[in-house]
């Protein structure tokens, strides 16, 4: 009976002519589609590509208009189903005439864009492209330029743009040239104490600028970056938009450099980025994006830049990467970020050699031996902070560095990049007083398992040939431990079918030599 009921609704709203009796049918259909059993009634009746029409035909008439963006909401909401039926349905193209005709009067503006939004955000960007093929980008922007002081409009518009930008790189650079960072700009500007508009506006500016180095200049260019820190600041005990604006500051921090001075420079962010930690501990994702943020800045040519970015940063990544354990993410953007902080600073990279922060690297490190990712960027930042002299050698024994690349060898044992960095570590690592430890690990073992692994990559060769002659010149323990390791046979092997190559031949002629001097020493 209810089937027939809806069928009677849908068919009456089709057949009428007259723009009243379209609103009193609009508003019995909303009304009977307020739980999800009359939500499927309405799509088997018929109803969405009913509202659709009527929506097209009546075009001047607001009542018409809204009540069609509010049946749209209503029925689609909580299914991809419905949502691809009303889009099939025509429903972009009719909300697009809605926003174009009605420009002036702000209750079509927020409800046409709450209907865009709703059914244009999906999981594989279809929906998302079929509203930019009704231009409805470009309206989005003259709406909310249209009503600069409706918290409404200037919401749904904001949502509305971070939608349509997340379904690919080419519909957000689109999102940009429409305008879309200046009126995000505006909107913050505005509407400061509104935590609904900053998290809003900072989820769509990352999705606006994400992985475009020319967007997220523009961005620079249109104040968002100071716009996104202040967001921070005012609402820094809100989790939602402190997460979302640190996410966004480390998606600016990418580059060019002009994100990275506004930020580190015009907005001083981080103090902001310290704060906000400290204000939500529990936040895996805030100290990950933070600590992301940090290791982009420090990829920046600008010195000023560098000079932002103090000592105190380094132990910040480590604060964050001890409160942080369990999380895989926050130990892979740590080790990044401690690599990039101490390869761009001498006086960074010295806080980094503390056996602390060399401990935070090899417990991320064993911690989290699946992550291959991880692992790379450990053995990069083991290899950086070594640089640093033999304190930082004796410290990274201290804090079990050389344990945890070799751990990460053993997970990772058919992986060239792994064993390449593993290597770079050790050798960086061994010419230093380490001889002990590297014996004690295993190292001379774990170099003829590079020998025999990767003999054709040259790289790899070099390096662990070079590893094995710094623990053989050590000492006679040293000389017997390459010795038992088999290396000198494996050695021998390489350098017959790499006679022409000298990045094998002359670390192998050097590592004879190496052992013949020892064995001199020996006998004397």
């Amino acid at each position: 009976r209810e089937v027939n009921l809806w069928s009677t609704a849908v068919d009456a709203l089709k057949e009428a002519a007259d723009v009243h009796v379209c609103h009193r049918q609009m508003e019995i259909i909303i009304n009977a589609t307020r739980d999800e059993t009359g939500r499927q009634r309405a799509l088997i009746a018929g109803a969405l590509p009913a509202v659709v029409g009527v929506v097209h035909a009546h075009p001047r008439d607001r009542g018409v208009q809204v009540y069609g963006c509010q049946a749209l909401v209503v029925i689609c909401k909580l299914s991809n189903t419905r949502k691809y039926a009303a889009a099939d349905a025509g429903a972009f193209p009719v909300l697009a005439a809605c926003l174009r005709t009605h420009m002036d009067y702000e209750p079509l503006a927020r409800d046409s864009l709450e209907a865009l939004v709703l059914l244009a955000a999906s999981t594989e960007g279809r929906r998302e492209k079929m509203a930019m093929e009704a231009g409805v980008d470009a309206l989005a922007v003259a709406s909310m330029r249209a009503h600069p002081s409706s918290v409404d409009v200037q919401a749904n518009g904001i949502r509305a743009l971070g939608t349509l930008a997340r379904a690919d790189p080419t519909s957000a650079a689109q999102c940009v040239r429409g305008g879309a960072l200046p009126v995000l700009s505006d909107a913050m500007g505005a509407h400061r104490d509104s935590a609904t508009i900053h998290e809003a506006a900072c989820d769509a500016v990352h999705a606006l600028v994400a992985g475009n180095e020319v967007s997220r200049g523009a961005a620079a260019g249109e104040g968002l970056c100071l716009e996104v820190v202040a967001s921070l600041v005012r609402h820094i005990q809100n989790q939602r938009v402190a997460e979302a604006a640190v996410c966004t500051m480390a998606e600016l921090a990418h580059g060019p450099d002009a994100a990275r001075y506004a930020l580190a420079i015009d907005a001083d962010c981080v103090p902001s980025l310290e704060e906000a930690a400290e204000a939500h501990p529990g936040s895996a994702a805030l100290a990950r994006e933070a600590v992301n943020c940090v290791g982009n800045l420090a990829q920046a040519a600008d010195k000023r830049v560098q000079s932002a970015l103090p000592q105190r940063t380094v132990r910040f990544v480590a604060a964050r990467m001890n409160a942080h354990r369990a999380s895989g993410d926050v130990q892979e953007q740590g080790c990044a970020a401690l690599l990039n902080l101490a390869g761009t600073s001498a006086a960074r990279r010295q806080a980094a050699s503390d056996v602390d922060v060399q401990r935070c690297v090899a417990k991320a490190m064993t911690g989290h031996g699946k992550n291959v990712h991880l692992q790379i960027w450990g053995c990069a930042a083991a290899v950086v902070i070594a640089r640093d002299g033999n304190g930082a050698k004796l410290a990274a024994a201290e804090a079990k560095v050389v344990a945890a690349v070799m751990g990460a060898t053993t997970a990772h044992p058919a992986n060239a990049s792994v064993m390449e960095w593993a290597l770079l570590a050790i050798a960086t690592i061994s010419t230093g007083p380490l001889e002990a430890t590297l014996i004690d690990e295993g190292v001379p073992d774990l170099c003829v398992r590079a020998l025999r692994t990767w003999p054709k990559n040259l790289q790899t060769l070099e390096l662990a040939i070079k590893v094995l002659i710094t623990i053989a010149k050590a000492s006679p323990v040293g000389r017997a431990a390459v010795l038992s390791s088999g290396a000198v046979e494996r050695i021998k092997m390489l350098r017959k079918l790499n006679l022409e190559e000298p990045r094998v031949r002359r670390p192998a002629d050097e590592f004879q030599k190496t052992l013949d001097v020892q064995a001199k020493r020996v006998a004397i």
